[in-house]
């Protein structure tokens, strides 16, 4: 079986780090992706939001250098959170990220990927 998202958006707030009870680090992210579609003068751009989330190294190497508006390109597995609340079912589908890589480079930095083993280069793949 596969189970691999990919998607190329951008941060539409600043991560946010949290630590579990254990002191595992774990950072949410949340991206926008946007694409084309229609033809001709019925053409339009349609959005979609999804929510990442990183844990260990990459958490905080997520929250460290990036901020909303920066261009990420996250690959990772898609996971279904289930919880209850006021005895109602919820559920929501994240993408658990095992690479990140920033793709901009506000300060002038080199394009950095970062991957769930927290290896950080500055290469071009």
């Amino acid at each position: 079986m596969l189970n691999r998202a990919e998607v190329i958006g951008r941060l539409t707030r600043d991560p946010e780090l949290r630590y579990t009870p254990k002191g595992t680090p774990v950072c949410h992210l949340a991206l926008a992706t946007n694409e084309m579609v229609g033809t001709g003068e019925n053409r339009e751009e349609r959005t979609e939001f999804h929510d990442v989330t990183a844990w260990d190294t990459l958490a905080e190497t997520c929250a460290t250098y990036l901020a909303k508006g920066r261009l990420v390109f996250v690959e990772g597995r898609l996971h279904t959170e289930r919880w209850e609340r006021d005895d109602v079912p919820q559920r929501r589908t994240v993408i658990v990220a095992g690479t990140v890589r920033f793709l901009d480079r506000p300060d002038g930095a080199a394009a950095v990927a970062a991957t769930a083993d927290g290896v950080a280069d500055g290469s071009q793949r």
